[in-house]
């Protein structure tokens, strides 16, 4: 077993880092309609899109696409885009929502690293297999009719489950070629290069080195493609992500603005204010009510080193070894922290995330318990039972 150690919060922002409590349903708006000829247009959260019939052309920075049949999308806030109807009627899937939850889907640092690393310097666009099309109908499916009638299952797991089938289908989904391009891919690529990399100390002349391009060059391109200065971008970007880390409870406000990449929390509380109408923390308060933690420090700890291992066989002794804690002290704050015995709280990770799978994918149960640490499925059969009272199958019946 390899050593774990104690978790260093860094970017990319994760579901492992930060503790988020209140997801609401209506974060995640999805639709199914004609596509229609519209102008440029680009948004402060995420879009997925799954073309469930006929052709449409697309721009994206620049850079045109005909989408067809069976193709998946992934629109981030650097993403300038356009639609364009072309002769037959085209019908797609759109689902959008904010960035924490996209951070909340990516339990994995790797995986989502990887994601972001899939979206850089290309179309968002795979084309994905026959069954995987059936798998991704089926998903925005339900999350269509969740949004329309509320019904009780849409729940946090649901979501989160659900984020990151598509996700996955994107990840591993056969990658597209632009067929035609224009001079603003070049904005497009450096504006996707600050939303990569907006927590550091970025200035025009140490991104056109990394270009090979000249200071002007790089204001020039992102003013052509936004309209917008360079130092107009570059805080829009933070403040975009800086908005989605508000709704991560563990992070204070100042945290927040030193993470994205702010000098001083006085610059940052003005920017946000001007963007939003109201600080940051007003903006927690309203949008994000009940997720302050009251969780110590050492329990916090405690309780990210089981969440991120929980796949893998655990040894107190290990776990204990990483935090520099005893085992009776690692004990102690499990308990204070959560009423549960470390090997109760694993469980109830374990079972919580088999749950979202179930209502979310159509995986096999002995492959959802594999998939969650369990290497006999009567085992997480069992203990699935223990916490929501029915076997795994009957679960995904009734629901």
């Amino acid at each position: 077993m390899k050593e774990i150690k104690k978790q260093v919060k860094s970017y990319p922002y994760t579901a492992v880092d930060y503790v988020r409590d209140n997801l609401k349903v209506d974060e995640v708006k999805t639709v199914y309609r004609e596509v229609k000829t519209t102008g440029a247009q680009t948004f402060n959260n995420v879009t997925i899109v799954y073309i469930l019939k006929g052709t449409a052309g697309l721009w994206i920075n620049g850079r045109y696409q005909e989408v067809s049949e069976g193709q998946l999308l992934l629109l981030m806030s650097y993403h300038i885009h356009q639609w364009q109807a072309l002769e037959a009627p085209c019908f797609i899937y759109e689902c959008r929502l904010s960035i924490g939850l996209l951070l909340l889907s990516n339990t994995s640092k790797k995986a989502y690293q990887r994601a972001m690393d899939e979206l850089e310097y290309q179309i968002p666009c795979v084309k994905l297999h026959e069954s995987e099309q059936v798998e991704a109908a089926y998903v925005m499916k339900k999350l269509t009719v969740a949004r329309e009638s509320y019904l009780q299952w849409a729940d946090e797991l649901f979501l989160v489950a659900s984020i990151s089938t598509l996700i996955y289908l994107f990840l591993t989904g056969n990658k597209q070629e632009s067929t035609r391009q224009t001079s603003t891919d070049l904005g497009g690529i450096l504006l996707e290069y600050l939303h990569q990399h907006h927590q550091q100390n970025l200035t025009p002349k140490k991104i056109a080195k990394t270009f090979d391009l000249t200071p002007t060059e790089v204001v020039s391109h992102l003013k052509q493609l936004t309209g917008k200065n360079f130092g107009e971008n570059l805080r829009n970007v933070r403040l975009i992500n800086a908005t989605a880390l508000l709704e991560f409870g563990g992070l204070s406000i100042n945290q927040i603005g030193r993470i994205v990449g702010f000098g001083s929390a006085a610059y940052f509380y003005d920017s946000f204010k001007k963007e939003h109408g109201m600080t940051p923390a007003c903006y927690r308060k309203e949008n994000f009510p009940s997720q302050e933690l009251t969780l110590s420090d050492d329990a916090y700890d405690a309780f990210m080193v089981l969440y991120t291992n929980y796949q893998h066989p655990l040894l107190m002794s290990e776990v204990t070894k990483g935090l520099n804690l005893t085992p009776r002290q690692f004990n102690q704050h499990i308990q204070k922290g959560f009423q549960l015995s470390p090997q109760e709280l694993l469980i109830r990770i374990r079972v919580s995330v088999g749950r979202g799978l179930l209502l979310g994918t159509e995986r096999s149960i002995s492959d959802i318990g594999e998939s969650v640490g369990y290497q006999d499925p009567k085992q997480f059969r069992c203990h699935f039972k223990k916490v929501y009272g029915v076997l795994p199958s009957d679960y995904r019946y009734k629901k």
